[in-house]
């Protein structure tokens, strides 16, 4: 097994959070809305913290499920990201960028869960 350090799903994960939590402080400030902004730093954070999990679990059902949460995760986020745009507090070429980043998270992460069930 490859360090968590090296795994593409991972590294891509903690770049996305990165971006989620300056967009958060933008609307926290800017905006006043620190429900949505809490929102969007817990799915984002969780994203890279399920990986971090699958990488040392067991089993390979322990695995599957770690990163299925974490591709809830990133559906939440994403939600979250239209909502964002929804009350204005991103422009739509932002919005389109946070998409196209949480659809290639999800994409990965899907790649990792047929790659386990592949091993099964």
């Amino acid at each position: 097994m490859a360090r968590l350090e090296e795994l593409e799903v991972w590294e891509h994960s903690m770049k996305l959070a990165k971006r989620i939590y300056e967009l958060s402080d933008h609307i926290t400030k800017e905006k006043r809305d620190y429900w949505l902004a809490d929102q969007m730093r817990r799915a984002s954070v969780s994203i890279p913290s399920n990986i971090s999990e699958w990488v040392w679990r067991e089993t390979q059902k322990e695995n599957i499920r770690f990163l299925i949460m974490a591709r809830w995760s990133a559906l939440e986020l994403k939600t979250q990201v239209y909502l964002c745009k929804m009350f204005d507090y991103i422009k739509s070429d932002t919005k389109n960028q946070l998409i196209k980043d949480i659809e290639s998270q999800i994409k990965l992460i899907n790649g990792m869960i047929r790659w386990i069930k592949k091993s099964m």
